[in-house]
């Protein structure tokens, strides 16, 4: 089978693409998401999945940028045919078409049947199947992205066509694989183990989970007869320890706990009969520690009633001379506040005079500045004016027009130097320049070509400076006294020597501006606030002043004197007011202070002398009480002599009770609450055991009846025999098994016989990659594949030997993994073809990622080899120019 050409519509980022496959090697190159994935996907679905097929296998077929189910066309040759497949895929819907040269078109499920016998599968795949078997459909042949470095063999036997391949190889193998005889001893033997065993264990319902069944039961019931025996062992125990429990209740525990009780009422009522004794001893004793505590607080205030009338009238007396002191201070308090005022509001006025004078003198300095300001402000406006009527004209352009006319000068010079000076000293003939006749003594400077005319007979044209030259500096000059005489006229100016007159005005008028600037700038840093705002601000405070000076009496004004000695005369007496006021100030503090003392200390007094009282008529009212409650204490048990021989009486009929009692307050357990709790919890248990004795009773009986002993000995008889028909069949078992084992073993010895060409082919497309690297010295070994296989499992144990020294595939590099997936595909490939016409395709997409560049030039020879020996190679890479030297056919593919 080879494919000559696919045709895509609505694919994904496909709009339209159709694209033909070379015979040999087919080469598709594209950037990164320009579709190529897209391609070989569409092309497996179209030649594997049925048209009316749903789910995510179509879905993802569907383009999100163009509108319209997807189509996919392919066209290959098979059985000596060339075959165009064309299906749409729209679910329900969708339509597959297969024609070929000189036949009618087949449509639906005819051309898919036709198909998939073209292809060599079983069946086109429907919905159901998609998910589970599609990706194993030409697995072994295309290489989808990403799977170039998995383990084909290690995915299963559906991966690469195991029955098509086994049969291919035992059609090229030296002799048959295995005799008819031995193919059927080996079915009877896999019979004979799949009948007791399975893949999970021992097969239900065969003759070995039989006797497993029985050991099973037999162990259950020999389990059963030793609980029973054991419970009624123990049932027996329990039993006996019932007994044995009941008995000690009732001939120990009840008589000991009613003994108990009996002693408890007897300590019970001998309580009874010392507590109103104990009360009335008491009693006694606190009325006459009462009689006593009442006749000694008597005495203690008789004495502190003595001491507080003798201190009463001393203290009324002191302070009466206290509060008279007190009064005096008050009195040289009020004078001294009356002079303080009096200083404080001539120290008022005069600071009121000073302030006036230093707002004055403020006043007359901002007037002052104020002038000089509007003066400098005056002059800087007639600078600017003086500016405005000056030409604009900078420090460079003076410059720039100095350079020019020192150009011109210097253009001017070359040429005087360059033009031809012509005097006539004498001549017979008239003599003519230009026409014009040049007279005896005349002389000319001629910087242009002229004609020279020596009467008629002869004229000459003379070039000064060798002509062209001096053309060109003439043509410089007047180009450049343009250029000059228009700056000139820009400016306003008619010379050079006027545009540097005028630029030293205008630099002296611009320092004189910059330099009133800076001084009204100073003046205006100095004086932060507008100065005609701050002298309005000083009248204001100024009027404010004279109001209250008007209004006090002035002191004689010192007007015949001088400014500064009224200054200095009025800040003498301002500091005289105000060290007098500080020193009436100081002592005003001393005497506040002194009242301040002497009222506290009055105070104080007086709340002692009110203290005393209250004392006194406390004393007073606490005797009065004392003598009610004494009275009332003696009506209760009388005076203090009848008292103590009542007290002695009752204290020795309590001692002879005590004396009774203490044995028994002194013996444990005598708790009524805790004998009743006891009396009742061993009834109580004397009840669950009766109950319990009688169960056990009847349990005993009921289990003696089934003879547990004799049970126990009859399943342990059964179990015996239970284990050795298991062991037995096991062992039958076993045997089978290592009899299909030996023989599976042997077969996979034949497999040889089959997997060597197989991996002779491997080792021939992997041959230019093993030549590249040269074992190092000292270590000389076989290179080649590794390949094993077994009769359940296929194809298996993909490895590379190196050196001697065998590696498995998941320990191969990246790069080598992948190359060496390529050369079992191709090897396989070069198999298969022989059932498919002598040609398979072989497709890889971006499978070399991972590989250097001179390993791929070794991958480049290997799938050169597969198109020589009759496959077709499809490749598809991001990366194209390593592989243009062996396609056959380049396909680019862009953005549409």
């Amino acid at each position: 089978m080879r494919l000559t050409h696919c045709r895509l519509e609505c694919v994904r980022r496909h709009r339209h693409l159709e694209l033909s496959f070379a015979p040999g090697l087919t080469l598709i190159s594209g950037a990164n998401e320009s579709g190529k994935s897209s391609l070989v996907t569409a092309m497996h679905r179209g030649l594997f999945l049925r048209a009316s097929a749903t789910g995510a296998a179509v879905q993802t077929l569907c383009s999100r940028l163009h509108a319209g189910h997807p189509l996919v066309e392919v066209g290959f040759e098979a059985r000596d045919q060339s075959w165009t497949v064309q299906k749409r895929f729209s679910g329900s819907s969708g339509s597959v078409r297969l024609r070929s040269d000189g036949q009618p078109a087949l449509l639906g499920s005819e051309a898919e049947e036709t198909l998939a016998t073209l292809l060599g599968v079983e069946e086109i795949l429907g919905s159901r199947q998609a998910n589970r078997i599609l990706p194993s459909r030409w697995a072994h042949l295309w290489v989808m992205q990403g799977d170039a470095g998995q383990d084909l063999l290690g995915r299963g036997p559906e991966h690469y066509a195991l029955d098509a391949l086994i049969e291919q190889l035992e059609a090229r193998a030296e002799g048959a694989l295995q005799s008819p005889l031995d193919q059927r001893i080996h079915d009877e033997l896999e019979l004979l183990v799949q009948s007791s065993l399975s893949t999970r264990g021992v097969r239900q319902n065969s003759l070995l989970w039989q006797c497993q069944q029985d050991l099973s039961a037999a162990r259950n019931t020999l389990e059963e007869a030793r609980r029973q025996r054991q419970n009624f062992e123990d049932s027996s125990e329990e039993l006996d320890r019932i007994v044995g429990e009941m008995k000690t209740i009732e001939r120990e525990q009840l008589p000991a706990l009613q003994r108990s009780r009996e002693r408890l009422e007897q300590r019970r009522s001998l309580q009874q009969a010392i507590e109103p004794l104990t009360l009335k001893r008491e009693r006694l004793e606190r009325n006459r520690a009462a009689l006593m505590q009442f006749d000694a607080e008597e005495q203690q205030q008789a004495l502190e009633r003595q001491q507080l009338d003798a201190g009463l009238e001393p203290m009324e007396r002191a302070l009466k001379q206290k509060h008279q002191q007190h009064e005096q201070t008050q009195v040289e308090l009020e004078k001294l506040e009356l002079q303080r005022q009096s200083l404080e509001q001539r120290g008022q006025s005069l600071r009121r005079r000073e302030e006036r004078q230093d707002l004055t003198a403020q006043l007359e300095e901002l007037e002052s500045k104020q002038r000089t300001r509007s003066s400098l402000q005056n002059q800087l406006q007639a600078v600017q004016e003086q500016l405005k009527q000056t030409i604009s004209l900078s420090e460079e352009q003076l410059k720039a027009l100095q350079a020019q006319e020192k150009q011109l000068e210097h253009l001017r010079i070359r040429q005087e130097t360059m033009a031809t000076r012509v005097k006539l000293l004498r001549a017979q003939e008239s003599i003519l320049i230009d026409g014009s006749p040049l007279e005896t003594g005349e002389e000319r400077l001629l910087s242009e070509a002229f004609r020279l005319q020596v009467g008629e007979a002869m004229e000459l044209e003379v070039i000064p400076g060798g002509g062209s030259d001096l053309k060109v500096l003439v043509e410089e000059r007047t180009a450049l006294e343009r250029r000059q005489a228009q700056r000139l006229e820009a400016l306003g100016v008619s010379s050079l020597a006027e545009a540097e007159q005028q630029w030293r005005r205008r630099t002296k008028l611009e320092a004189e501006y910059r330099f009133l600037g800076e001084q009204l700038q100073r003046q205006g840093s100095k004086d932060q606030q507008d100065p005609a705002e701050a002298i309005a601000t000083l009248r204001d405070r100024l009027e404010a002043l004279e109001e209250p000076m008007a209004s006090q009496e002035e002191e004689p004004s010192a007007s015949t004197t001088s400014p500064t000695h009224a200054q200095a005369t009025l800040r003498e007496a301002l500091e005289q007011c105000r060290i007098t006021y500080r020193r009436v100030q100081d002592s005003l503090r001393l005497a506040r202070e002194q009242s301040r003392q002497q009222e506290q200390e009055l105070r104080r007094s007086d709340q002692e002398l009110q203290q005393r009282r209250l004392r006194r008529e406390r004393l007073d009212a606490a005797s009065e009480a004392r003598r009610r409650q004494r009275a009332e204490v003696v009506e209760q048990s009388g005076e203090l002599a009848t008292l103590d021989p009542a007290l002695e009486a009752l204290r020795a009929q309590e001692q002879a009770l005590r004396k009774r009692l203490i044995p028994l307050e002194q013996e444990e357990g005598l708790d009524g609450k805790e004998l009743e709790y006891k009396d009742s919890l061993l009834r109580k248990r004397l009840q669950e055991l009766s109950a319990q004795r009688g169960a056990l009773q009847e349990r005993c009986e009921a289990l003696s009846l089934a003879d547990p002993y004799g049970a126990e000995e009859e399943a342990r008889t059964r179990l015996d025999q239970c284990i050795a028909r298991e062991q037995q069949e096991r062992q039958r078992v076993e045997a089978h098994r290592h009899l299909l084992s030996l023989f599976q073993q042997a077969r996979s010895d034949l497999s040889s016989r089959y997997t060597e060409p197989l991996r002779l082919s491997i080792n021939h497309f992997l041959t230019p990659l093993l030549r590249q690297t040269k074992p190092p010295e000292g270590r000389r070994g076989a290179d080649g594949v590794q390949l094993g296989y077994d009769p359940k499992q296929g194809l298996e144990a993909l490895g590379l030997e190196r050196d001697g020294l065998a590696f498995a595939f998941e320990d191969l590099s990246g790069g080598m993994k992948e190359q060496l997936n390529a050369a079992m595909r191709l090897a396989i490939a070069d198999v298969l073809r022989h059932g498919h016409d002598g040609c398979l395709p072989v497709l890889f997409d971006d499978a070399f990622t991972n590989s250097d560049p001179n390993r791929l030039q070794a991958v480049l020879s290997m799938l050169r080899e597969a198109v020589e020996r009759g496959l077709q190679v499809i490749v598809m890479s991001c990366d194209p120019d390593a592989y243009r030297p062996i396609a056959d056919a380049v396909v680019e593919l862009t953005d549409n």
